[in-house]
């Protein structure tokens, strides 16, 4: 019988957890709704978004792409309502030492945009990393966008 009680507190004490969760808090509506009008002004510059993530950050995330040197790249990160403050950071991969990265670039918003450049002198591999460098009180997660676009 205790074990029954014991279950079905942790049950309702689990449900009540998830409940605290908003319909708005697991939907991607407004991290798409901000990045609309960054994807306009890309284009409208005539310029050509190369790659666009979307995804949850609770501290960083990590995704990779061949920049070449014949274009000036832009990649911005885009942090939701609940991300106050954002950053990238951007390694080149060393090719003759396998699995070491070299940090090309840090920018550490104090908003919940950030944005760099970048003209490679070499095509390569990148490493970019979206940092959530700090939240909204009431959260410890929040959706990004990543685009990364060139001329």
């Amino acid at each position: 019988m205790k074990n029954i009680v014991l279950t079905l507190t942790f049950l309702i004490g689990t449900s009540a957890a998830f409940a605290q969760v908003t319909e708005r808090d697991r939907s991607m509506k407004d991290i798409l709704k901000d990045c609309q009008s960054l994807i306009d002004d890309i284009e409208n510059r005539n310029e050509e978004i190369v790659r666009m993530e979307f995804d949850i950050v609770k501290d960083k995330k990590e995704t990779f792409r061949t920049l070449t040197d014949s274009y000036t790249y832009g990649i911005t990160a885009v942090g939701d309502y609940r991300i106050t403050k954002i950053g990238i950071e951007l390694y080149s991969e060393d090719y003759t030492d396998s699995n070491t990265w070299t940090l090309v670039k840090v920018e550490n918003a104090d908003k919940y945009f950030a944005s760099i450049t970048i003209k490679p002198s070499a095509t390569k591999r990148y490493k970019i990393v979206v940092k959530a460098l700090k939240f909204d009180e009431d959260y410890t997660g929040g959706h990004y966008g990543l685009i990364v676009y060139h001329e």
